[in-house]
């Protein structure tokens, strides 16, 4: 009876200890990116290329940000990042000063780059990929 008794707390503890350890390595793909999304993210383009630069904040899976943009050889202007985190995914719409909007599909990959699928917000337009790598926090 003793041993049995020995053996319980022995299991019960590494139980424990096996809990103990859980924590943030137990994070879910959404809460991973609720928290690496936030910060300022610059576009990866070539020099001398226009970029868009974006300061993002997240609540509650929700996205909100604001952000600039430059053209190469064009103007300049200003943008509002809304959208929502879906598991791994960050659904992102960027709507720029002269009304248009653009939607962006993306996630951090590897090499911690918000990578993913941009588009116009209109049907029939094919998306290109856009890359942003983290600048601030």
């Amino acid at each position: 009876m003793r041993l049995t008794v020995s053996a319980s707390l022995v299991i019960a503890a590494a139980a424990m200890l096996g809990c103990a350890g859980s924590g943030p390595t137990d994070l879910t793909a959404e809460q991973r990116l609720e928290q690496q999304l936030p910060g300022r993210w610059a576009e990866v383009v070539p020099p001398m290329s226009g970029q868009i630069v974006m300061d993002l904040s997240v609540t509650d899976s929700v996205i909100s940000g604001t952000g600039q943009y430059t053209v190469e050889a064009g103007r300049s202007g200003t943008l509002v990042v809304t959208g929502k985190i879906r598991g791994a995914n960050a659904d992102m719409s960027l709507t720029f000063d002269d009304n248009s909007v653009y939607d962006f599909n993306a996630t951090i990959d590897l090499s911690h780059r918000l990578t993913g699928a941009y588009w116009l917000a209109q049907p029939g337009v094919d998306p290109i990929m856009k890359s942003f790598t983290k600048i601030t926090l």
